[in-house]
């Protein structure tokens, strides 16, 4: 057993988080050690260190599986020489939050490709039953 620390600054908001894991166990379990920094987003949620690491990581693993879910859509993307799928040349695609309390709403815009209105209803469908209504809007 060897316990290891990290620190963690997530993409989508400037809170920083120092946490612990060990390195024998497959899991990965990661235990918050201490809060490093809070954002101007979170301050103003008066939030135990515990609650706030877990809302800031529960905002990044939003994020993180709508940026997959987008790359299974086909008309986004591509496949290259190695197997890797990226999105086509001139597709971007973009996150912002809005609102500041426990119930942030992700929202994505594509740029670069005009989305159908059928792939669009069907990334939004999933975001609602995967997350729950209202947590993520697809503009």
């Amino acid at each position: 057993m060897t316990i290891q620390t990290n620190a963690w600054h997530p993409d989508t908001c400037g809170c920083a988080f120092e946490y612990t894991w060990d390195d024998q166990d497959l899991d990965r379990v990661r235990t918050l050690n201490k809060v490093i920094h809070v954002c101007d987003l979170h301050k103003i949620i008066s939030l135990t260190p515990s609650s706030h690491y877990s809302t800031v990581s529960d905002e990044n693993v939003r994020k993180n599986k709508l940026y997959g879910r987008f790359l299974g859509v086909s008309d986004l993307t591509q496949t290259d020489a190695s197997g890797n799928v990226n999105f086509k040349n001139g597709v971007d695609v973009s996150f912002s939050w809005d609102g500041t309390d426990y119930a942030r709403i992700l929202s994505a815009s594509i740029t670069g490709y005009n989305l159908s209105g059928a792939n669009k209803n069907s990334v939004q469908d999933w975001c609602d039953s995967t997350f729950g209504f209202g947590k993520v809007a697809i503009n």
